[in-house]
C-alpha cells in the first residue's frame, strides 16, 4: 500500500483545519475537527455524505471558505482517480484472457451457425432447381 493517499489526507485535514479555524473555534457552530475529517474522507471516497452544520440546512462543505472548498474539490478529484486494487480483487481484473476466450467462443458459435444457415440455403436452392 502506498503512503501517498494517507499523506494527502493528512495534509488536507491540516489545511482545512487551518483554513476553517474560525468555524472550528466558534462555540455557536458546534463543529469540531472530526467533522472536517469526516468531510475529507467522504470527499476522497466520493461517497457524498456530510454531517452538515449544526442548526443549518446545508452541508459543512457549503459553510467552508474558498480554501476549504478547493481542498474538498481536490480530494474528490484525487479520490476519483485513485488506483483500483486489481491485484486483490477478482472483480476488478483487467486481464483480457477471459474476454478473448469468450470472444473466440462466440466467433466459433457464430461461424458454426452461419455455416449451417449457408448449408440450408444451398439445400433450398437445389430443391428449387429440381422442381
Amino acid at each position: 500500500m502506498s503512503l501517498v493517499p494517507i499523506i494527502l489526507l493528512v495534509a488536507a485535514v491540516l489545511v482545512c483545519a487551518y483554513a476553517e479555524d474560525g468555524m472550528l473555534t466558534d462555540p455557536q457552530a458546534q463543529a469540531n475537527l472530526w467533522y472536517v475529517i469526516f468531510e475529507i474522507v467522504s470527499a476522497y471516497g466520493n461517497v457524498g455524505l456530510s454531517l452538515g452544520v449544526p442548526g443549518q440546512v446545508y452541508s459543512l462543505s457549503g459553510a467552508m471558505s474558498s480554501t476549504g472548498k478547493a481542498v474538498m474539490i481536490a480530494m474528490m478529484w484525487l479520490g476519483k482517480h485513485r488506483g483500483l486494487p486489481s491485484a486483490k480483487d477478482e472483480v476488478v481484473d483487467f486481464g483480457w484472457d477471459r474476454y478473448l476466450v469468450a470472444c473466440r467462443f462466440y466467433d466459433d458459435e457464430v461461424a458454426g451457425s452461419d455455416a449451417s444457415v449457408a448449408g440450408d440455403q444451398q439445400a433450398t436452392h437445389t430443391d428449387d432447381a429440381l422442381v
